[in-house]
Protein backbone atom coordinates (compact mmCIF):
# COMPACT_ATOMS: atom_id res chain seq x y z
CA UNK A 1 0.00 0.00 0.00
CA UNK A 2 1.33 3.67 -1.05
CA UNK A 3 0.46 7.05 0.13
CA UNK A 4 -0.74 8.29 3.22
CA UNK A 5 -4.50 7.56 2.93
CA UNK A 6 -6.64 7.26 5.73
CA UNK A 7 -8.93 4.12 6.81
CA UNK A 8 -12.08 5.06 8.34
CA UNK A 9 -13.36 3.10 11.10
CA UNK A 10 -16.44 1.30 11.52
CA UNK A 11 -19.22 2.29 14.01
CA UNK A 12 -18.76 -0.86 15.80
CA UNK A 13 -15.20 -0.18 16.16
CA UNK A 14 -16.34 3.44 17.56
CA UNK A 15 -18.17 1.49 20.02
CA UNK A 16 -16.00 -0.87 21.13
CA UNK A 17 -13.04 1.70 21.31
CA UNK A 18 -15.51 4.25 23.37
CA UNK A 19 -16.25 1.20 25.82
CA UNK A 20 -12.95 0.28 26.25
CA UNK A 21 -11.60 3.23 26.88
CA UNK A 22 -14.01 5.37 28.52
CA UNK A 23 -17.11 2.98 29.24
CA UNK A 24 -19.83 4.71 27.29
CA UNK A 25 -21.03 4.39 23.46
CA UNK A 26 -19.63 6.63 21.44
CA UNK A 27 -22.48 8.97 21.11
CA UNK A 28 -21.95 9.53 24.42
CA UNK A 29 -18.26 10.97 24.19
CA UNK A 30 -17.84 15.01 23.97
CA UNK A 31 -16.02 15.70 21.32
CA UNK A 32 -12.40 15.19 22.61
CA UNK A 33 -13.06 12.29 23.51
CA UNK A 34 -14.48 11.37 19.93
CA UNK A 35 -11.24 12.54 18.89
CA UNK A 36 -9.26 10.43 20.82
CA UNK A 37 -11.21 7.10 19.77
CA UNK A 38 -10.42 7.99 16.03
CA UNK A 39 -6.60 8.66 17.29
CA UNK A 40 -6.71 5.36 18.41
CA UNK A 41 -7.43 3.60 15.43
CA UNK A 42 -3.99 3.42 13.70
CA UNK A 43 -1.78 5.17 15.68
CA UNK A 44 0.84 2.72 17.47
CA UNK A 45 -1.35 0.83 19.57
CA UNK A 46 -3.94 0.92 16.44
CA UNK A 47 -1.87 -1.53 15.15
CA UNK A 48 -2.05 -3.42 17.95
CA UNK A 49 -6.12 -3.27 17.49
CA UNK A 50 -6.23 -3.93 13.71
CA UNK A 51 -3.68 -7.39 14.53
CA UNK A 52 -6.43 -8.23 17.37
CA UNK A 53 -9.00 -7.74 15.52
CA UNK A 54 -7.44 -9.83 12.18
CA UNK A 55 -6.81 -12.83 14.46
CA UNK A 56 -10.54 -12.53 16.05
CA UNK A 57 -11.99 -12.45 12.81
CA UNK A 58 -9.42 -15.56 12.00
CA UNK A 59 -11.59 -17.65 14.78
CA UNK A 60 -14.60 -16.76 13.81
CA UNK A 61 -14.38 -17.79 10.30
Amino acid sequence: MTGGGHTTMSQEDKERIAQEKYGKTYEELDTNEKKAVGGSYGGPKGGETIKKMAEEHKQQE
